[in-house]
């Protein structure tokens, strides 16, 4: 049994192994792309992408395989990691589409990649979005590509399992400082207890 004064950090979102997909436009023109939708895509050529737009899976399992399995194996993302060598393509809109045929009602929520780029990172070819969006089979996102260019996509959905990975931030672990000065301010055990916690949170 935990004592009553003992801290215990909170859950932090898990993830499991990331879904990785490549969004290539081989045309001179900007063009739409899609991840997902069973109910919307499923049945149409290339799963609604133009032909000019090719979405492969770079894990090893064919993308429609993904798609597929969203009627009976639905995720929320904990994270998804954007990429490209086109800075355009993290300048843009992505979408999140809600289709319920039974109701026939039909939701969409936005995001603009540009103001999402974490202010402490190095890297300006890589976005990372934590958006908590529900994939089923009535779902699917969307954004723009640039001609000639190629995004990189990879999603990491919610589970127990492992942490989120970050490109850069402020630190979230407990701070510890070795020091071989003498200590003036004797702390007692919950006033460090505090301390830590207030690091933690920071």
């Amino acid at each position: 049994m935990k004592k009553q004064d003992e801290w215990v950090s909170p859950e932090k979102p898990r993830m499991s192994e990331p879904m990785i997909f490549q969004i290539q436009n081989v045309s001179d023109e900007k063009k739409e792309w899609f991840l997902f939708g069973f109910n919307h895509f499923s049945k149409k050529c290339n799963f609604g992408n133009d032909n000019d737009v090719r979405v492969t899976s770079l894990t090893g399992t064919p993308y429609d395989h993904f798609i597929n399995n969203t009627v009976n194996e639905q995720f929320v993302i904990g994270l998804m990691r954007f990429s490209s060598s086109v800075r355009r393509n993290l300048e843009t809109e992505i979408f999140h589409h809600r289709y319920n045929i039974f109701r026939g009602t039909y939701k969409r929520k936005e995001l603009n990649l540009a103001i999402c780029m974490d202010a402490y990172q190095m890297q300006t070819d890589i976005i990372d979005i934590r958006k908590n969006w529900k994939i089923t089979q009535k779902t699917h996102l969307s954004g723009t590509i640039r001609p000639n260019s190629t995004i990189v996509v990879s999603i990491f959905p919610i589970m127990k399992g492992s942490d989120l990975p970050r490109i850069s931030g402020k630190n979230v672990a407990p701070v510890i400082i070795q020091t071989t000065q003498a200590i003036k301010n004797k702390l007692t055990k919950p006033t460090i207890k505090k301390a830590v916690k207030k690091a933690v949170v920071k």
